[in-house]
């Protein structure tokens, strides 16, 4: 029933051209404000806002654009990085948290030694990645206590290093410091490198996954539009691709039009008289004569067995129905059945490249990406997935499609759905609703977008589906 008021309700929105993506999820998150729900257990994603690391022997120079973190010894080299915890639901304090993990990508182990996880305290002015330096990092990102201490070596490199940061978040939550950040202190000889949001190549940013104990949530009233933001910069222009296989033999031609006939050349001398030829064929036979008269009739066989029963008639009128029985007692009221829960999300930039295979969050907006564990939401409890609805901003065009699969443990679930470009507003599908599949406890799920056909035009996405007990 959910499901059908969704999608009742996207396509009167698409009716009245709003397409603006944020009033879009802005209305989705209005419809799960009228549904009070009770989740056991559920995590959540920081969005990193800064990385970046200070040189001592540069004590000037600035690395926030930098594709990784250098964190050594020698020279002493500190990384800083910092995260929104704004993405966490409205009214969370540290007594909701269950345990915070910080990931780092470390992608080269030059030297083994131990990584000290540090708070930074609070500052006047507190920094920011495109300004802290070595020489300014003692004011504005000074180092507070030591939160853990990790030893790095060579079995590390090109993995995720996990390290508990619960205790750290929830004193950010329940403001007994403020969040200015994690300090990555070099520690006993180490020399590494750890990836940053601002590497391409890999898209191994750190993390900081968030898993919330038990919570009644209920969604306030939706808030005003927000302004549209700026259009970013133009990414880089990626390296050239290596030279293709050469192409197969193309067919043979069409043969050209015969030639004019050459001119007839003379007589030439007639020849001796040749052998005489064998004897011809037989010739054939001749037509038929005309048929002798009709014999005489044959005497009369015997009486043939007696035939099958022929089939019963028709079965006569009904009569009349006789007078109603008394009205039963009334059976006692049945239990409350359990409530679904009700994910949305959505994606922004969905490429026109059929060959790419992006991924959004089940709850939640964020980038299209081609990297799935960026967005995956762990769900702590055993339901079954059912209901997919997806608004597309544009039309696929004609021949093309855009179809999106709910994932489950990095495999595809059996709900999806597809859209066919095919000029007819608005762009909305949904899985049938006898299609279900089940999860089991702790199984992270993701939403695929797929493409066929031919440049399908570039598009946002939102959509939401259930998952019930």
């Amino acid at each position: 029933m959910v499901g059908s008021v969704i999608h009742r309700k996207m396509e009167e929105y698409m009716k009245n051209k709003i397409l603006n993506m944020s009033v879009l999820l802005s209305f989705l998150f209005l419809m799960v404000c009228v549904i009070f729900f009770t989740q056991n257990l559920f995590a959540a994603q920081a969005k990193l806002t800064d990385d970046s690391y200070t040189n001592a022997s540069k004590g000037n120079t600035n690395y926030g654009s930098k594709p990784v973190m250098n964190i050594s010894v020698s020279p002493n080299q500190t990384g800083y990085i910092k995260f929104d915890l704004s993405t966490l639901p409205y009214g969370i304090t540290g007594d909701d948290i269950d345990k915070a993990t910080l990931y780092l990508y470390v992608s080269k182990a030059k030297s083994q030694g131990n990584l000290e996880i540090k708070r930074i305290g609070q500052s006047g002015i507190p920094w920011a990645e495109n300004n802290i330096t070595n020489n300014n990092a003692t004011s504005s990102a000074p180092l507070a206590e030591s939160i853990s201490l990790v030893n790095i070596n060579s079995s590390t490199a090109n993995s995720f290093v996990a390290i508990d940061v619960t205790e750290l978040v929830k004193g950010w939550l329940n403001n007994a410091y403020p969040n200015n950040g994690i300090a990555l202190n070099p520690s006993s000889g180490i020399s590494i490198e750890i990836d940053t949001k601002e590497n391409k190549l890999t898209g191994h940013e750190p993390k900081l996954d968030i898993s919330l104990k038990g919570i009644n949530v209920i969604y306030g009233p939706m808030g005003p539009t927000g302004p549209e933001g700026l259009i970013g910069p133009t990414g880089l222009i990626g390296m050239t691709g290596p030279t293709g296989q050469t192409g197969a033999t193309g067919a043979t031609g069409i043969t050209g039009p015969t030639g004019p006939t050459g001119a007839t050349g003379a007589t030439g001398i007639t020849g001796p008289t040749g052998p005489t030829g064998p004897t011809g064929p037989t010739g054939a036979i001749g037509p038929t004569g005309p048929s002798g008269p009709t014999g005489a009739t044959g005497p009369t066989g015997p009486t043939g067995a007696k035939g099958a029963t022929g089939p019963t008639g028709a079965k006569g009128a009904t009569g009349s129905a006789g007078p109603p029985g008394a009205r039963g007692v009334t059976g006692p009221t049945g239990p409350t059945g359990p409530r679904e829960i009700l994910f949305t999300g959505g994606m922004n930039n969905l490429t026109t490249n059929t060959s790419d295979i992006l991924f959004g969050p089940p709850l939640g907006i964020a980038d299209a990406t081609t990297t799935e564990s960026d967005v995956q939401l762990e769900i702590k409890k055993d339901c079954t997935l059912r209901n997919l609805v997806v608004y597309l901003t544009a039309d696929p065009g004609a021949g093309n499609t855009r179809t999106f699969t709910i994932r489950k443990g990095e495999s595809d679930s059996l709900v999806k759905c597809t859209i066919t470009g095919d000029g007819t507003s608005p762009y909305i599908c949904s899985s049938p609703t006898t299609t279900t599949d089940t999860i089991t406890a702790n199984t992270k799920v993701t939403i695929k977008a797929t493409a066929s056909g031919s440049s399908p035009a570039a598009a946002d996405v939102a959509y939401g589906f259930e998952c019930a007990p």
